[in-house]
């Protein structure tokens, strides 16, 4: 798994600077050290960590943070619970900051829940800490990577709206609403989430992060507000030129029609990583546009080297291949609804692969994956509608009654099943 490799990426830094091969100082040592021990401690191997943590502590045994890890690890061993105990209690010295600068470590290794087994179970900080700005922002954090957005949401809004439902300020609100931008668009909700990003913006802080605005990208295409979508990356760019804006850029202009612009984004995408499934996918699209077919052959079969993972601009590519012209490759076409099928089992992947295998006169197969799609479709009858009257069409075309036969008794059972239903 990602916590494996992570480990076996980890351990092989230490042997590098180990060895001298790598150049470091004490911090990079230090940080190698804490963020391998803290992974160990995760996956359960509290003896490791441990060790490390010690071995830290006792370099300077005055430091908080090497405090805070050694007891939180004896804690987890559910050994010597007096020096756990005493440890944790010396971390903050009456102050929560350090607590809190522990807790920010924790969630930047991407390791939430050592942060809630610290907030949850130690029983270190008082209750009146839990409503302090920093640590609902900690918590609400935690949440959002441990993928329970709608927790995190909840926690979030304690910093987001003041008594009387006036504005709140500060950084930790302005923080809070990007936050809150983010769970929206991992729950769907891209309106709110909008919203939230607008918010973040409005405080006096700018934000400088070229993530903040990848993600701003992300959701305005969402909204199919491509003009200001391609605003929001190219702002990206302007702090720190990355493949993933430029991708979001040329997404951004395909989706306006602009296809020079398209193409010279993709180009600077490739320029900074040459392995993104869906720069290659975009380029087979503008290239199918074009009507360069060589090099939209040449895009796809990258694209499929680099196990496409890009759904649905799979789709659109099998879709184009499939069109009757120049373009038509039905066997890049299948190729093309297999891939998006095996990232996701929907019926817009089985009818892409449906027409596909038509074209090549593969009828049976092809009707097999309409009836597949249609069976996802009970409760939306008209693109089932689409489907069932383009399968009917091939069946005519081919002589097939016994399939159209098939096709009409089950686009009846769906009817049938969609009157039942709620």
């Amino acid at each position: 798994g990602r916590q494996a490799a992570a480990e076996e990426a980890l351990r092989q830094a230490v042997q590098l600077i180990a060895e001298g091969i790598a150049p470091n100082s004490r911090e990079d040592e230090q940080e190698v050290d804490m963020m391998l021990a803290c992974l160990l401690l995760d996956r359960g191997r509290h003896d490791e960590a441990i060790r490390v943590f010690r071995e830290w502590h006792l370099k300077a045994p005055s430091d908080p943070t090497f405090k805070f890890f050694l007891g939180l690890g004896l804690f987890l061993a559910d050994e010597e619970p007096s020096e756990a105990s005493r440890l944790l209690n010396a971390v903050g010295g009456g102050r929560l900051e350090p607590y809190i600068a522990c807790l920010e470590k924790l969630l930047d290794y991407g390791l939430p829940s050592l942060a809630f087994t610290f907030l949850d179970q130690c029983k270190v900080l008082p209750d009146t800490a839990q409503n302090e700005p920093s640590l609902v922002l900690i918590d609400a954090r935690a949440s959002c990577l441990d993928r329970d957005f709608s927790a995190a949401v909840t926690r979030a809004e304690q910093l987001t709206m003041s008594k009387g439902g006036e504005k709140a300020t500060g950084s930790a609100a302005q923080e809070a609403w990007r936050l809150q931008g983010e769970c929206f668009f991992q729950l769907g909700d891209m309106d709110r989430a909008l919203q939230s990003l607008n918010q973040a913006m409005t405080f006096e802080r700018k934000f400088e992060e070229p993530g903040f605005f990848i993600r701003l990208g992300s959701v305005l295409v969402a909204k199919k507000r491509w003009k200001q979508a391609r605003e929001a990356y190219v702002k990206s760019i302007q702090f720190l030129p990355t493949a993933e804006a430029w991708s979001g850029v040329a997404y951004s202009e395909y989706r306006s029609d602009e296809l020079q612009m398209c193409y010279e984004a993709l180009n600077e995408a490739n320029l900074l990583d040459n392995e993104r499934s869906d720069v290659w996918a975009l380029l087979t699209l503008v290239h199918l546009r074009l009507e360069n077919w060589t090099q939209a052959s040449h895009g796809f079969k990258q694209c499929l080297k680099l196990k496409a993972d890009c759904e649905d601009l799979l789709l659109e590519v099998a879709a184009e291949f499939s069109r009757p012209g120049q373009s038509r490759q039905p066997d890049f076409a299948e190729s093309a609804a297999r891939r998006a099928m095996e990232l996701r089992d929907s019926w817009k992947a089985h009818a892409a692969l449906a027409e596909a295998l038509v074209v090549q006169g593969k009828a049976l197969e092809a009707a097999d994956e309409a009836r597949a799609a249609m069976e996802r479709l009970v409760d939306q009858p008209e693109p089932r509608k689409g489907i069932y009257d383009r399968a009917l069409r091939w069946c005519d075309e081919l002589g097939r009654h016994d399939l159209a036969q098939a096709l009409h008794d089950l686009q009846r059972s769906c009817d049938q099943k969609a009157k039942r239903s709620p």
